[in-house]
């Protein structure tokens, strides 16, 4: 009985064993086989602007962001993109960009009431956010799903807390999802977390979607 026990053990731990390799020999394969053909990197000082839309949780408002599409002044010769992606790590680093939002107000003429559209007092200034990912490929064409990780070492935002009247210095730590769709789009899905120099009790959260779209194919674009 002892022998037959032993025999039993021994022949579920082979096939254990066996099926562990295939696992690793599938996953290999699938990884193998949606390795990008070639990284991608990417250094621009023009192009067209990188966008979102987010939620400020604080708030309670739907704001919107642009990236500056041009190194000001252009005689730097800044890049205003960097960007290196593997098949399973990236990096990428913008030069500034800034967050902001509308409000609606009545214009009085006489006696008519006319609805207008501005830019509201909540605004965030970001310079240098740089962003560090992970993840796996899904096609050789240069697509896969990435978690991120994005350090801002400086930003400038003012707070509902004070009606926007002050601007603060402070940095700022966000964690998302990305999906490189193509070499030239990328979608992601940020939570973002902005804090004071001055005081970490001045706090401001975003959550929201962001889009990359590269004008032309990854290289070198605007170097003279």
């Amino acid at each position: 009985m002892k022998k037959i026990r032993i025999c039993l053990l021994v022949l579920i731990f082979c096939i254990v064993n066996i099926g562990a390799q295939e696992i690793d020999s599938q996953s290999y394969s699938f990884f193998d086989k949606n390795r990008w053909n070639e990284n991608i990197f990417d250094l621009r000082i023009i192009d067209i602007p990188q966008a979102g839309i987010l939620y400020c949780v604080d708030d309670s408002n739907v704001v919107y962001r642009v990236s500056t599409p041009i190194t000001i002044p252009l005689l730097f010769i800044l890049p205003i993109n960097v960007t290196y992606y593997t098949s399973f790590w990236g990096i990428n680093c913008l030069l500034a960009d800034v967050t902001f939002g509308f409000k609606s107000v009545i214009l009085y003429m006489g006696e008519s009431e006319i609805p207008f559209i501005i830019f509201s007092d909540s605004i965030v200034v970001r310079a240098l956010p740089t962003e560090i990912c992970g993840g796996i490929p899904l096609s050789p064409g240069g697509m896969g799903i990435y978690a991120s990780l994005e350090i801002v070492p400086f930003a400038l935002f003012n707070h509902s807390k004070e009606s926007y009247q002050i601007m603060y210095t402070g940095f700022g730590v966000s964690a998302g999802v990305k999906y490189v769709i193509s070499r030239n789009f990328e979608l992601g899905l940020k939570f973002e977390n902005y804090f004071s120099y001055s005081s970490i009790e001045i706090w401001k959260k975003y959550v929201g979607l962001t889009f990359k779209y590269r004008l032309f194919e990854p290289g070198y674009y605007g170097i003279w």
